[in-house]
C-alpha cells in the first residue's frame, strides 16, 4: 500500500478522517540614523576613502513575526491544498471532501466544517424528509454507517500517494508552530490583542 516514505496512520489523520463530528512576512528593518550623522559637514574628497577603508558591514537583521489568525489561515490554506488534492485522486464521489463556512441558527460565531459529501447528502435529505412527510434516516446515523469504510478508503488514497502524505505533514508542521506560539503568546494573559 505504500509508495515511497512512511505511511500514514489513521491516528495521524484522526481529526482530518473526523469531519463528519464536526508569512504575511512583516520585514520592517529600521536603522536609525546616527544625530551626528545628520547635523556634520559633508566630508572632503581625501576624508571619504578612509571612512570607506574603516567600513564594516554589519549582519542583516531579519524580523518574521504572524499574527495568530495569519497563522491559523495558513492551516486553513494548506487543508484547502489537501483537500482539493484528495479529491481529485479519490474515485469515490461520495467520499469527497467539501469545507465550507457555517453559521448556526442563534448566532453569529461562523466555524469552518469539512463533511464528506455523503454525509452532506444526507442532511440533505433529512432535511427534506421534515418538510414532505417521508422518512429518511438521520445524517447522524448514516454517518456511522459509512464511518469505517471512509476511513478505509481515506487511508488508502493517502498512503497510496505521497504528494498526500507530504501535505499532511505540512499542516501537522502548521498547526504545531501555530499551538506552540499560541501558549508564548497568551502565557499569563485572559485575552491577546494583535
Amino acid at each position: 500500500m505504500k509508495s515511497g516514505g512512511k505511511a500514514i496512520s489513521a491516528a495521524a489523520v484522526s481529526g482530518w478522517l473526523a469531519v463528519v463530528g464536526g508569512m504575511a512576512m512583516a520585514e520592517e528593518a529600521a536603522s536609525p540614523t546616527a544625530p551626528e550623522a545628520t547635523t556634520a559637514p559633508a566630508p572632503a574628497p581625501t576624508q571619504v576613502s578612509a571612512r570607506v577603508d574603516s567600513v564594516v558591514e554589519l549582519d542583516e537583521v531579519q524580523i518574521v513575526g504572524k499574527r495568530l489568525y495569519e497563522m491559523r489561515q495558513d492551516i486553513i490554506k494548506a487543508e484547502d491544498k489537501f483537500w482539493a488534492k484528495y479529491n481529485e485522486l479519490n474515485t469515490n464521489d461520495d467520499y469527497d471532501v467539501h469545507c465550507t463556512i457555517d453559521v448556526p441558527t442563534g448566532t453569529r460565531f461562523k466555524y469552518r466544517v469539512c463533511r464528506p459529501v455523503y454525509y452532506a447528502k444526507a442532511q440533505e435529505n433529512e432535511a427534506r424528509s421534515f418538510i414532505t412527510g417521508e422518512y429518511a434516516p438521520p445524517a447522524d446515523l448514516v454517518a456511522v454507517e459509512h464511518a469505517v469504510d471512509y476511513e478505509d478508503t481515506a487511508l488508502a488514497v493517502i498512503n497510496a500517494h505521497p504528494e498526500l502524505r507530504k501535505l499532511v505533514r505540512e499542516r501537522e508542521e502548521l498547526e504545531r508552530r501555530y499551538e506552540e506560539t499560541r501558549k508564548k503568546r497568551f502565557k499569563g494573559k485572559w485575552i491577546l490583542f494583535e
